[in-house]
């Protein structure tokens, strides 16, 4: 290698001026590349296909670069920045909603415009031995956070645009001015807004082609492989950061959807929570033997349950309770593969909680009302003593003191009021409060002798299920010993386990609290995924709970300060 390198460089006019090839055609050694003197003083040329294919693709990488960063120039200078300024569109959306319209679209047209001037240093010098890959691979970490709060708030931004097309006649005039625009080439702001989403997936596919169409004995060949799993990877990554962002905005939407009188102050959004599924099945009433459409929103860590009023997605919603997922099990019924049962602790701490802050907040609101007026009729008095100093009356003094004693009258009779006032709340809240214990004393008991009859119900379809097992084991029976006399040397089938019962318990806590029946169509396969899906969630709850609580036992945490954190334990 050395002498074929020595004698490059004896042969090499650059070595004889002094001069050295740099820039984008790889390492060199006297002048002559390394490949060279790998491959006996020649370095091995590309195919004449090969040549063409690879400078086709990054002729393409160059194109649709450039084409997206126009659609970026078009979205931030004709759409965005007439919005913004003090012009003739001010004034037709707020400032919030061209924030979620628009979202980080400057931030995308910065960051490509550098980029694009990277890609065309690079390729207007474009050879056989030029490197493209190491203009990727610094920028993926940067499209990993651009492009994840794009696509977190992808949808938001649909749903914005969509309400301002049906609300608002100044927002679609402008649409068409803009689409009407030389610049903007007749593209709507649909079609614009979706070009981020797919311009990662882009990157990957050409990347990939220009991978395949490179020999591994190239200097580009292993950092363009590099730049296209990093590229594979902030996809996958964004991608999954979208879905998250779907999900929840899909769970806000099952919120307002959802009436507030039945809720209390419960809201289904919480910082820990996910999503997994929105399932509509039908209450089975075992009295009147008829159904009710129902709601099953299977969280991370809770089961909520609401009653739907109509059809489709727009269905108004009624909250009805909420279970945690630690205890909460599915199973099908034996009797009938179209239903399915869901036992588990049913939990309205919650709505407890939410109407005592209500009451807190009544309170104090009436207080900052007292307080207000007193200070609006301090005002007035005060301004009526200002008025006789400026008239320079004789009889200042009288005047004076008759304010001060209607003043003290006045502040007197505020106190006695004030007593009475809070004497009758105090015995209306008491009121109040033992009519509020009576009544959930009494739907106590009549939800309680409900539970059991409908658990007893439950139960009996269970064993009646069971003893028809029993019979039909001993029928089979019977038949097998006949068969076995009538001719012993026929095989036998094999034979069928019966349904598993309701479990007894799930991640050691005792279940089967409260036992509710659903049905899920007239599917028996549907029926089965929506056992699953429920009994998977409640798994993977057990799962990061037992996670978290041996994270704290790493930690030093004993079992009493495990039950106080025992909130966070779906984190």
């Amino acid at each position: 290698l050395r002498r074929r390198a020595r004698m490059g460089a004896a042969q090499s006019p650059e070595a004889q001026h002094g001069g050295s090839s740099g820039g984008a055609s790889g390492s060199k050694i006297g002048g002559w590349s390394l490949s060279a003197a790998l491959f006996g003083g020649e370095r091995p040329a590309l195919s004449e296909e090969a040549r063409e294919r690879r400078r086709h693709i990054v002729e393409e990488i160059l194109s649709t670069e450039c084409t997206y960063v126009d659609s970026m120039r078009v979205l931030d200078s004709v759409y965005m920045k007439p919005l913004q300024a003090k012009g003739a569109h001010h004034g037709i959306v707020d400032d919030r909603q061209v924030r979620v319209v628009f979202n980080n679209i400057e931030t995308l047209r910065n960051l490509h415009e550098t980029f694009l001037r990277d890609l065309t240093s690079v390729i207007s010098t474009w050879q056989d031995e030029t490197c493209l890959g190491p203009t990727f691979t610094p920028l993926c970490q940067l499209f990993v956070s651009v492009y994840a709060q794009y696509a977190n708030g992808y949808a938001l931004q649909l749903q914005a645009v969509n309400h301002l097309n049906e609300t608002n006649s100044k927002w679609v005039a402008f649409l068409h001015a803009c689409e009407g625009s030389q610049e903007a080439q007749h593209h709507t702001l649909s079609d614009l807004l979706i070009r981020p989403i797919q311009r990662l997936p882009r990157y990957v596919l050409l990347l990939q082609d220009l991978v395949k169409h490179t020999p591994t004995w190239h200097p580009d060949y292993g950092n363009l492989a590099v730049a296209a799993e990093k590229m594979q990877l902030v996809t996958a990554t964004v991608n999954a950061k979208a879905k998250d962002a779907e999900l929840l905005l899909k769970l806000v939407q099952l919120d307002e959807r959802c009436s507030a009188s039945s809720k209390g102050g419960l809201s289904f959004v919480q910082p820990c929570r996910r999503l997994v599924e929105c399932v509509e099945v039908k209450k089975c009433n075992s009295k009147s033997k008829s159904t009710k459409p129902h709601s099953l929103i299977v969280c991370s860590d809770v089961l909520i349950v609401c009653s739907r009023d109509g059809k489709g997605e727009n269905a108004q919603l009624r909250f009805k309770w909420l279970s945690d997922m630690l205890t909460t099990r599915a199973e099908q019924c034996p009797d009938n593969s179209t239903t399915f049962i869901v036992a588990c602790e049913q939990e309205d701490k919650h709505l407890l909680k939410f109407k005592e802050k209500k009451r807190g907040k009544e309170e104090a609101r009436l207080e900052k009302e007292k307080a207000e007026k007193e200070k609006a009729k301090e005002k007035v008095d005060n301004h009526k003593v200002e008025k006789v100093k400026a008239e320079k009356n004789p009889e200042l003094e009288k005047e004076k003191e008759k304010v001060k004693e209607r003043q003290k009258a006045q502040k007197e009779n505020d106190k006695e009021k004030e007593k009475t006032q809070k004497e009758k709340e105090k015995e209306k809240e008491k009121e109040q409060r033992e009519k509020e214990k009576q009544k959930d004393n009494v739907q106590k008991e009549k939800e309680k002798e409900k539970q059991q009859k409908e658990k007893l119900k439950v139960l009996k379809l269970l064993e009646n299920g069971k003893a028809s097992n029993d019979k039909n084991k001993e029928k089979t029976k019977k038949e097998e010993e006949d068969t076995k006399k009538k001719a012993p040397d026929t095989p036998q089938e094999p034979k069928k386990k019966p349904l598993a019962p309701v479990a007894t318990n799930v991640g050691g806590t005792p279940m089967g609290a409260i036992i509710t029946k659903f049905a899920a169509g007239k599917d028996a396969v549907e029926c089965e995924r929506i056992v699953s899906v429920i009994n998977n969630a409640s798994a993977d709850a057990v799962a990061r709970k037992k996670a978290w609580d041996q994270a704290l036992l790493n930690k030093g945490k004993s079992a009493a300060e495990l039950k106080e954190l025992d909130g966070c334990a779906l984190m």
